[in-house]
């Protein structure tokens, strides 16, 4: 997660304070009457059939919202140890760790997350986890959701869910503690893990029951039943002896740069936007190399291979309206 350094006065800044010091009320008035023309409304393709709608705020709207995230984030209370992302100093890394080398995993997705973070719910939360004017809640409330729900494409709305799902990871916690599961939520990945046999009968109706009860609905296309002799996931990650990147990202990595490498940059692109439309090349290549340092250690010789061959196709290519930050 992000350095928070700058923001490190949040700490002791109460609530109504910081909506009085920190967020622009005079534009409140303005926001509410005009709410649709402060967000970008857009649909990117999911990786299973079908798109997916962005409400991403824009202009002075999402400056507020960045810093909504910042208090949010300072002022999280994640003593559970369950919840992994968007939360301070925790990362996909140590949520995998949690389910390494375990006979039986299982990943849950909840149905249209953001979407079903209503209004009501952004209130409910905000008003028992601060103490909070009715005036600044009423305002707090209205400035962070979109459409009568959390928009997914907010700086604020990862960490507002982790806020709301709270009491859901409580529930879900005291139910593994009692079946000796590893349980851990990455914001709408929800994944358990155990080397004892489950009723899967049981827990999946368990899981749906209990979802349903705090407004939410089971994705069942993404349930994933993962055995010891199966690839088990994690988040994306490969969890069965130790966590390690799926082997088609370093296909896929080692495949771009080398037609970078053979064919020039600007073959290489081409093919590289015929299945990343909307990504930058250089900007995602780097990306994937820096995730695979990450996971696998700096010190790996595979990411150093990968990493040095980038920086030479990059320090080798000519256009300079792309440059990898």
């Amino acid at each position: 997660m992000k350095d928070l350094s700058e923001n490190i006065d949040y700490f002791s800044l109460d609530i109504n304070k910081f909506i009085e010091d920190e967020l622009e009320r005079n534009f409140f008035n303005h926001f509410v009457s005009q709410k649709e023309n402060h967000y970008k409304v857009f649909k990117i393709p999911k990786r299973s059939n079908g798109y997916r709608e962005i409400n991403q705020p824009i202009g002075e709207l999402k400056l507020i919202h960045k810093k909504i995230s910042n208090y949010l984030l300072i002022h999280r209370n994640n003593n559970l140890g369950t919840s992994y992302g968007f939360e301070f100093n925790k990362s996909i890394l140590e949520c995998a760790i949690k389910h390494v080398n375990k006979r039986i995993v299982i990943n849950f997705d909840i149905k249209d997350f953001f979407n079903s973070i209503s209004k009501e719910m952004v209130h409910s939360t905000i008003q028992n986890e601060f103490k909070i004017t009715n005036e600044n809640l009423k305002y707090l409330t209205e400035i962070v959701t979109f459409r009568e729900h959390l928009p997914q494409g907010s700086p604020c709305s990862p960490i507002l869910s982790n806020y709301i799902c709270h009491s859901l990871d409580i529930e879900l916690l005291k139910y593994a503690k009692q079946k000796k599961l590893v349980y851990t939520r990455y914001a709408d990945d929800l994944t358990f893990s155990t080397n004892d046999k489950v009723n899967f009968k049981e827990f999946i109706v368990f899981i749906i029951n209990t979802l349903k009860s705090f407004g939410f609905g089971l994705n069942f296309r993404k349930l994933k039943i993962y055995k010891k002799n199966n690839r088990q996931e994690v988040t994306g990650l490969v969890v069965n002896e130790k966590v390690n990147v799926k082997r088609e990202l370093l296909k896929l990595v080692r495949a771009v740069l080398y037609n970078w490498k053979k064919n020039g940059y600007t073959h290489a692109e081409i093919v590289f936007k015929k299945k990343f439309p909307n990504n930058n090349l250089i900007n995602t290549l780097g990306g994937w190399i820096d995730f695979i340092g990450f996971i696998k250690g700096k010190e790996n010789t595979q990411y150093q291979k990968f990493l040095k061959l980038f920086n030479t196709l990059v320090n080798n290519t000519n256009k300079q309206e792309y440059e990898y930050i």
